[in-house]
């Protein structure tokens, strides 16, 4: 029998959010940097990407605070 492992979705989330984040910021900033040269249509996917995960990584961080609100049942 193997040990499960339990990984905070919290952490994970953070951790989401901090990547996606730098990922924008790069982009924009190559972007910014050449805004007509060549990679400049996957600077602005790479923006579109980051902003999708951002998204994701921040929902994550909502229903894993409301799951962890109802299992305390926390009334705010």
């Amino acid at each position: 029998m193997s040990a499960i492992s339990a990984v905070s979705p919290f952490a994970v989330a953070s951790a989401g959010l901090l990547r996606a984040s730098q990922s924008f910021g790069a982009a924009a900033q190559a972007t910014a940097t050449d805004p007509t040269g060549d990679s400049s249509v996957q600077n602005i996917v790479s923006q579109t990407e980051a902003k999708t995960s951002f998204s994701a990584n921040l929902k994550t961080l909502q229903v894993a605070d409301q799951m962890t609100r109802a299992l305390l049942d926390i009334k705010v």
